[in-house]
C-alpha cells in the first residue's frame, strides 16, 4: 500500500501513487475535524511514523492515536496481537491532516489536540487498509 487521501470537499486533489482511497464528499462532523487526511504506508522493515498537521511536523497527538486505532481495526481480524505488533514495528508511515483550526497542546506545539481528528483519521486508515487487503488477499494468509 502506498497511499490514500480522504478529502471532505468535492474539489479535485492529487493522490499518492498506487491504490488510493476514494475521496469522501461528506463534510467533517465537527469544525475541528480534518478537512483532508493524507496517508503513506510502507512495510520496509525500518519502522517509524511521521505526523503532520497543516504541514507542521508534530511529535504525537490525536492524529497519531487515530492512525494506530485504524490500523488495529483493519489488521487485528487477520492476525493475532503479537503478529500485529511485529508488523507495526516494520511499518514506515506518514500521516498528514489539514485543519481549519488546529489546537496544539504544550508550550512547544508538538502535540495535536483536536479530539475529532482521532475518529476521522482512524476511519480513513481502516477503510484504506481494508481496501488494500481486499486487493491483496494473500498478504496475511
Amino acid at each position: 500500500m502506498t497511499g490514500a487521501r480522504e478529502n471532505s470537499s468535492n474539489s479535485p486533489s492529487p493522490t499518492h501513487p498506487g491504490k488510493a482511497l476514494p475521496r469522501s464528499s461528506t463534510p467533517p462532523p465537527h469544525a475541528c475535524a480534518p478537512t483532508t487526511v493524507d496517508l503513506a504506508l510502507s512495510w520496509t522493515g525500518r519502522g517509524g511514523i511521521r505526523c503532520y498537521a497543516n504541514s507542521r511536523r508534530t511529535g504525537s497527538g490525536t492524529h497519531l492515536t487515530g492512525f494506530h486505532d485504524g490500523l488495529r481495526a483493519a489488521l487485528l481480524p487477520h492476525m493475532g496481537e503479537h503478529a500485529l505488533r511485529a508488523v507495526l514495528a516494520e511499518l514506515t508511515a506518514v500521516v498528514s491532516v489539514k485543519l481549519d483550526d488546529p489546537h496544539y497542546e504544550g508550550s512547544t506545539r508538538e502535540v495535536l489536540g483536536n479530539h475529532p481528528v482521532r475518529a476521522r483519521v482512524a476511519e480513513t486508515v481502516r477503510r484504506a487498509v481494508e481496501a488494500w487487503l481486499v486487493e491483496h488477499p494473500r498478504t496475511f494468509g
